[in-house]
C-alpha cells in the first residue's frame, strides 16, 4: 500500500523495527471481504515505490498526485482469510 513517510501508519511500522510489524488489513465490500496478516515493512526504493503506484492506478482508475514523500508499505503475508 502506499502511504506518505511522514503518516502515523508508517510510524508504527517502523517502530516495530528490522523485524516488521505485525499487521492485519481488511476490505469489505457488501458482503464479500479479505482480511490479510502478515509483517509490514517501510519500502523507500524508487523501484517498488513505482510498482505500487502503477498498481494503484490500474486498480482505482486514476494516478495518485506526484509525493516525493511516498512510501511503500510491504506486507509478507502469513495468512489470509476471506468470503464471496
Amino acid at each position: 500500500m502506499i502511504a506518505n513517510k511522514s503518516s502515523t501508519k508508517v510510524a508504527n511500522v517502523l517502530a516495530a523495527g528490522p523485524e516488521g510489524a505485525r499487521v492485519a488489513v481488511c476490505q469489505v465490500a457488501g458482503r464479500r471481504w479479505a482480511t490479510l496478516e502478515g509483517r509490514a515493512f517501510v519500502r523507500t526504493e524508487p523501484e517498488p515505490v513505482a510498482e505500487a503506484v502503477r498498481r494503484y492506478a490500474e486498480r482505482y482508475e486514476r494516478t495518485p498526485a506526484p509525493n516525493p514523500d511516498r512510501v511503500v508499505i510491504e506486507i509478507e503475508l502469513t495468512r489470509a482469510m476471506g468470503h464471496g
